[in-house]
């Protein structure tokens, strides 16, 4: 399963039980040289964990046993060094942990702030004329991609956006403007793209546009461009 994760077992919880899933790590005696938290730290480093992951043996789910996890090398400094280590990591996590904290403050601040400006709740000095509602699809036009995320190339010249937060690369590119790109299903309401320039869009998957109907109702508004259907459909909205 998740081979790289790990913890300390301390005097609180004497009495717990190891279960069949997890190996334990008992230093005994050699405490006097060695820091269970700075083993701790080191097996979560990049360099463990990579020696984990190669070392794991089973296809579909990576195992360890108790003779790879012995096997791990780990540089041992002395142990008066082991302890300022891990002292000093411990100093910067709490750092950590106050910024995020600060920053959650923060973006809190910003989402109240938006949506009193963003609803005319709040008005800024100056503005007193009135707002008034219109559909995005009334102010921008609505459109999709037409290449697969198999098109994606690693270096391509241009920005490729795909159904995630990743923006991938390609070499080819549909759209050269201002724009604002949000996923179409998956990570749909926190997945936010704005670009400025040469691009090129995945095509969204037919499915997700909706049922006949709603389709056609898209094609007079521009959204898309191009659909295949009956006679019936098309002529309710184009006459003869």
């Amino acid at each position: 399963g998740d081979v790289g994760r790990r913890s300390i077992v301390r005097p609180t919880e004497e009495g717990w039980l190891c279960g069949t899933g997890c190996l334990a790590a008992r230093f005994g005696g050699r405490k006097t040289s060695v820091n269970p938290n700075y083993v701790a730290e080191y097996v979560g480093s990049a360099a463990a964990q990579s020696w984990l992951a190669d070392n794991a043996v089973g296809g579909t789910m990576p195992n360890l046993n108790t003779g790879i996890l012995a096997s791990l090398p780990v540089w041992m400094p002395s142990k008066a060094e082991q302890d300022r280590i891990v002292s000093t990591l411990y100093d910067v996590r709490q750092v950590f942990i106050a910024l995020e904290i600060l920053v959650a403050k923060k973006q809190a601040i910003k989402q109240g702030m938006m949506q009193e400006l963003l609803t005319g709740r709040t008005r800024l000095p100056g503005f007193t004329s009135p707002w008034n509602e219109r559909s995005l699809g009334a102010v921008a036009r609505i459109k999709t991609g037409s290449r697969n995320n198999q098109d994606k190339k690693a270096g391509g010249r241009y920005p490729f956006f795909v159904r995630s937060a990743t923006v991938e690369r390609i070499d080819y590119f549909s759209y050269d403007c201002e724009a604002i790109l949000v996923p179409g299903e998956g990570g749909i309401g926190s997945i936010f793209h704005y670009i400025n320039g040469k691009f090129e869009v995945q095509v969204f998957p037919a499915s997700a546009l909706g049922n006949e109907q709603q389709i056609n109702q898209a094609l007079p508004l521009a959204t898309i461009d191009m659909i295949y259907t009956g006679v019936a459909f098309a002529g309710a909205s184009y006459k003869p």
